[in-house]
């Protein structure tokens, strides 16, 4: 068994993750200069002016005579900083309770646990895959029916499936404002749940090595490329379902609904495309609807389940029978909401949950205000 831990940062090309976290960059955030372009030679030349102007200076009698005080409050702080420093501050935050510990019970049964505060979600992968038995072939010939089945929709939903490569984020936009001046801590923190939720199952994907319906049927033709990445879990619908339950802490219950309407058809739409089967999604609801409850919890901005969910520790095999519908994928989000009691708390993060209960409301008011003209 092994446990593993890292940054949320850019990974992968799905949801928009490379709109933060741009570790890469630590040490260069000097790209601009007193608001403008900067290169070697302007850095030659502001070099140059300094040993024209100056020759020895006395250290003692500074022309600036301030007494500098620590500043208060943690987010103050944070915004002192450069943007990409801001971000794994926040990423460091946000994965320090984290872990995932990989398991085999057999080289055809695989699992995985992520921990988060003592919580635990455990899953293992369906037998389909590698089972090779009447029943695993059976199951498997009704994934795959599935897929043929939501093949006849490709032609209504191409232009969807398309955008979604890159960009889900975009799609949350229609159901609660978004916007880069007017929700920031909102946004961000959107795109840092999708960045988890993404972290979260990458590994699990290389963990489990699921094939695709294409490795079976070449029928399947899916017009997109496929990935190289494991099929279970799907990663769209994790992402998906961690944006859903975080933007339905953020909004209110009143609009869960269509934010997991919104996210079961960007899940089935793999699906449609031909890339993933039910099943793949099924475990995304499990472990996005982990990841989002967790992220606006530390913010401290959600309603806690209503059923006592403090010793959470639940497991999900795939559901290999069912099609993925809103129906069965409510259900499962209904049982994948943990209280995390667990985790100590972040005056970062939850300084952050204050700022988006604050835009919320601005936007709230704003909407009433231009819904009641004078």
């Amino acid at each position: 068994m092994s446990t593993l831990v890292g940054r949320v940062g850019k990974i992968g090309r799905v949801g928009k993750v490379g709109r933060v976290g741009k570790v890469g960059r630590v040490g260069r955030d000097q790209t601009d200069h007193a608001g403008g372009p900067a290169d070697a030679a302007l850095y030659d030349a502001l070099a140059s002016t300094r040993d024209g102007m100056l020759t020895f200076w006395d250290t003692k009698t500074p022309p600036f005579t301030k007494i500098h005080t620590r500043q208060t409050g943690a987010l103050k702080r944070l915004k002192n900083q450069e943007q990409e420093h801001q971000d794994i501050v926040i990423d460091q935050a946000l994965i320090q309770p984290l872990s995932i510990s990989l398991a085999e019970a057999s080289p055809t049964q695989p699992s995985a646990t992520i921990t988060i505060g003592g919580n635990g979600l455990t899953l293992t992968l369906p037998d389909l895959f590698f089972g090779g038995n009447a029943t695993c072939k059976d199951q498997l010939a009704t994934q795959m029916g599935f897929v043929r089945s939501a093949s006849d929709l490709r032609a209504d939903r191409q232009s969807e499936i398309d955008v979604q490569l890159d960009d889900i984020v975009s799609f949350f936009g229609m159901l609660g404002f978004l916007h880069d001046e007017k929700t920031p801590w909102t946004l961000k923190m959107l795109n840092f749940t999708v960045n988890l939720a993404t972290y979260v199952v990458m590994p699990l994907k290389a963990h489990f090595a699921a094939p695709r319906p294409m490795d079976y049927d070449n029928r399947v033709m899916p017009p997109i490329q496929t990935p190289s990445h494991s099929s279970w879990p799907s990663g769209h619908a994790t992402q998906a379902f961690a944006a859903a339950t975080f933007l339905t802490a953020v909004y209110g219950k009143a609009g869960q609904e269509l934010f997991l309407r919104l996210a079961t058809r960007i899940a089935a739409n793999r699906t449609v495309a031909g890339v993933h089967f039910p099943t793949d999604s099924f475990a995304g609801v499990a472990i996005g609807t982990f990841v989002g409850t967790y992220v606006a919890q530390a913010l401290n901005i959600s309603t806690k389940p209503t059923d006592d969910h403090s010793n959470f520790n639940a497991s999900h095999n795939g559901e290999v029978d069912a099609n993925f519908t809103y129906g069965e994928a409510e259900k499962l989000f209904k049982t994948s909401q943990p209280t995390f009691s667990d985790i100590a708390s972040n005056e970062v993060l939850e300084e952050i949950g204050n700022e988006i209960v604050e835009e919320r409301v601005k936007s709230f008011a704003q909407a009433q205000e231009n819904s009641n003209p004078q």
